[in-house]
């Protein structure tokens, strides 16, 4: 578990804390959300004893993404470490949230750079063409699109290599961060 906030320029990451708990499952419940996110069909009092029980876990981090006037905007995970390697998702982010980039990046560089991660993976729903550019504008390696026989849908398998991410996060803060 982290215990100390990631800051960046516009945005704070922070471990999610049983008071984020009523925060972070309506963003996954919001309709505009779940239309590519896997429906979270639980109680506040759930998601609590989740955020507990994920807080307790070993190569788990759940961060909460907060504007520079500490209002709650997202949320970003790693998890699921095998190796070297771990998924990176469970991203939720407010419409029209301009830190949503750089918290995306300040994850993956805490997962390369923190953790000493070589490779960050995850899934995407074959149709959500918004993530899937979202996820290449950070230079996802993504497959073609295919059917998920356990996940019973169309997706597109994505990961990043911690050999590139020096190259990608210099290319990416000059737009994100001008200065």
């Amino acid at each position: 578990m982290v215990t100390a906030d990631i800051i960046g320029k516009y945005v704070t990451l922070s471990s999610a804390t049983v008071e984020d708990a009523e925060f972070s499952l309506a963003i996954r419940q919001d309709p505009k959300m779940t239309l590519y996110l896997p429906w979270l069909d639980i109680s506040v009092e759930q998601q609590v004893a989740w955020i507990k029980k994920q807080r307790e876990a070993e190569g788990d981090y759940f961060f909460i993404v907060r504007n520079k006037d500490c209002e709650r905007k997202g949320v970003i995970g790693i998890y699921d470490f095998r190796g070297d390697t771990a998924g990176i998702g469970r991203v939720a982010m407010k419409s029209g949230f301009f830190g949503n980039r750089e918290a995306f990046l300040m994850t993956m560089r805490f997962a390369f750079k923190e953790l000493g991660l070589n490779k960050l993976a995850d899934w995407v729903y074959a149709e959500n063409a918004r993530a899937i550019k979202f996820f290449e504008f950070f230079g996802a390696h993504m497959t073609a699109p295919h059917f998920d026989e356990q996940r019973n849908i169309n997706i597109r398998d994505f990961y990043y290599l911690a050999d590139e991410f020096d190259a990608m996060a210099e290319r990416v803060t000059k737009i994100i961060c001008p200065d």
